[in-house]
């Protein structure tokens, strides 16, 4: 890292673009496959690399194969043996720190019968504030369900309440794995092992939780209410003009007002109008969608464009998803279309995602059409998600059901429970 007056002379300089990269490889390795990726392990390799000094700037870059930096024996990454964790414990007192360059949290039942979840206080000075920590702790702390504590933990408490069946979870938080459970703790040579109890078997279950909530959030998959009412006027607009004259002349209006193409398309898919998505890519191909959205002083409707997915699934128009799909529009997130869906009750959109093996499943979908009392949802989420059909799964989101009062919902998971149970 920069300290701020290196980041400030940094800041002066750019990378010339007259500058050419020169590649030292003799060739390139095959790709690996997507599903054999593994985070944290699997590289490229080559890296780009570019010497940068204060007089001078950036120099010429530099592609060559993946292998050692050379690293000056007095970087300070190097004065406190951080990568061979000796920083993990306080010798004599074994107060936990981070857990390599993650911050380390603790969900236990405390001695006095109280869930609670605890990280180590940021006021002792070797902790790093990091923001991912912090995101955590607001999340938790705004969920009300358990204690949340900043506090100091040691390794013979972690122990004792492993040994009295206390010690639920144990995870890092950073900001390139968000979450990263921990199984197995080794202390003075024996064994600490931590419960995964989630469906999967790779994490506790507010562990996964955390993960779900952390990464619905960047997308903004928590709101719902991302349409313009605009638009409301926009219907009024075309409906009208398609009636007198036709769709097949909306080519001329668009040829005519260029910057009407973005509206026009946004409506479409809000709409459901499948037959102007049909002349809007075969005759214009909806090209220049940024500058048109500029140009009429609308640059906001960019992102409702890159949220058509989004709009479509809202509105259960299965025609729409389906065109966006196959054309490989942009959007934001898969995950959000699932929500999405499931919030509104449109089954029709999840099959959809489920035919065609759309990306973005993820088990809190569940919990999210239960919360929104769509019945429908949930019994084809049950019947058509192999991983949602275990009795855990089914008295789990029979608890969402009644915490929520949804009635009807939680019902027919209990119908399914005792099914189960009587097997």
């Amino acid at each position: 890292m920069f300290v701020t007056r290196k980041l400030q002379a940094l800041k002066a300089t750019q990378l010339s673009q007259g500058y050419k990269a020169f590649s030292a490889l003799a060739g390139l390795d095959a790709k690996t496959p997507k599903e054999k990726l593994t985070f944290g392990s699997t590289f490229s390799d080559h890296l780009l690399e570019v010497d940068w000094d204060k007089t001078s700037g950036w120099g010429a870059p530099l592609i060559r194969p993946y292998g050692p930096l050379a690293i000056d024996p007095a970087a300070s990454s190097l004065h406190y043996a951080l990568q061979v964790n000796l920083t993990s414990y306080r010798p004599g007192l074994t107060k936990l720190c981070s857990a390599g360059t993650m911050n380390l949290f603790v969900y236990w039942i405390n001695e006095q019968g109280e869930k609670e979840l605890i990280t180590a206080p940021l006021t002792r000075g070797d902790i790093l504030p990091g923001v991912t920590r912090q995101s955590i702790l607001e999340l938790a702390r705004g969920w009300g369900e358990f204690k949340v504590t900043e506090t100091t933990i040691t390794m013979p408490s972690i122990v004792k309440a492993e040994q009295e069946g206390r010690l639920l979870e144990v995870f890092g938080s950073g900001t390139a794995a968000v979450i990263s459970p921990v199984k197995l703790i080794n202390y003075n040579g024996k064994d600490v092992n931590v419960p995964l109890d989630a469906p999967d078997g790779k994490s506790g279950q507010l562990t996964k939780r955390i993960w779900n909530e952390m990464t619905d959030i960047q997308p903004r998959v928590e709101s719902y209410t991302i349409y313009p009412s605009e638009f409301e006027e926009v219907d009024v607009v075309l409906t009208r003009w398609y009636a007198h004259h036709g769709i097949g002349r909306l080519n001329v209006l668009l040829q005519c007002m260029e910057r009407m193409r973005l509206v026009v398309f946004v409506h479409a898919v809000l709409y459901g109008r499948q037959d102007v998505l049909d002349i809007i890519h075969d005759r214009l191909q909806f090209v220049h969608l940024d500058q048109n959205a500029e140009a009429c002083g609308k640059p906001k409707l960019v992102y409702k464009w890159k949220d058509s997915f989004v709009l479509a699934a809202h509105h259960g128009h299965v025609q729409s998803l389906q065109y966006l799909h196959k054309n490989h529009f942009k959007r934001t997130s898969d995950t959000s279309v699932w929500f999405v869906a499931a919030a509104n009750g449109h089954v029709g959109i999840l099959k959809y995602l489920h035919d065609h093996d759309v990306e973005g499943w993820r088990h809190s979908i569940m919990e999210e059409a239960i919360k929104h009392g769509q019945l429908e949802v949930v019994r084809w989420i049950y019947d058509n998600k192999s991983d949602m059909q275990s009795l855990a799964v089914v008295n789990q989101a029979l608890g969402v059901a009644l915490e929520h009062r949804q009635l009807g919902v939680a019902k027919y998971l209990n119908q399914l429970w005792h099914a189960k149970m009587h097997r």
